[in-house]
């Protein structure tokens, strides 16, 4: 018959040392997530047609580094920038862009990516939605956890376990 021993304070230092995960992995960790839905987001993107141009579906990257929150971790992927393409404020029917970019009539102004994104994810009278970030959101859950599990992995093989 075997017989194992172990020292129950050694086991228990180990394992708190398992769950204690510095900020810099965890960090490590969501950023490698983020990449990866980044890419998904770009990729259902094009395969649900929400390519004429490229840059919005270009344009969507993550942030360099999560952010430590109460509850967690954070990190934002979303489209940024500018279109390259100007517009021109024209009177009533752009009353609310009228508003929200140029001074007055006749102006011209930028539309940000982000917002370009929205309407295609949430559509408008005269399109329909094409809901690409929620769709890639989901289709990219187990990728998202086996890219935060190998830095997680390589943490542990790090410090010998």
């Amino acid at each position: 018959m075997a017989r194992l021993t172990c020292n129950i304070n050694d086991t228990i230092n180990a394992l708190e040392g398992i769950f204690s995960i510095p900020d810099s992995v965890a960090n490590e960790m969501m950023t490698a997530q983020a990449n990866v839905v980044a890419e998904k987001q770009k990729q259902v993107g094009r395969e649900m047609g929400v390519y004429r141009t490229g840059e919005t579906l270009e344009s969507i990257t993550a942030e360099n580094s999560a952010r430590r929150l109460r509850n967690g971790w954070s990190i934002r992927i979303y489209p940024r920038g500018l279109r390259k393409k100007t517009h021109t404020a024209k009177g009533d029917s752009a009353k609310s862009t009228l508003r929200r970019y140029a001074k007055k009539k006749g102006q011209t102004y930028n539309v940000r990516n982000a917002e370009v994104a929205f309407i295609n994810e949430y559509g408008k009278k005269s399109q329909r939605a094409r809901p690409f970030i929620r769709v890639a959101n989901e289709r990219c859950a187990v990728e998202t956890t086996e890219a935060a599990m190998k830095v997680y992995d390589d943490w542990l093989k790090s410090r010998g376990f």
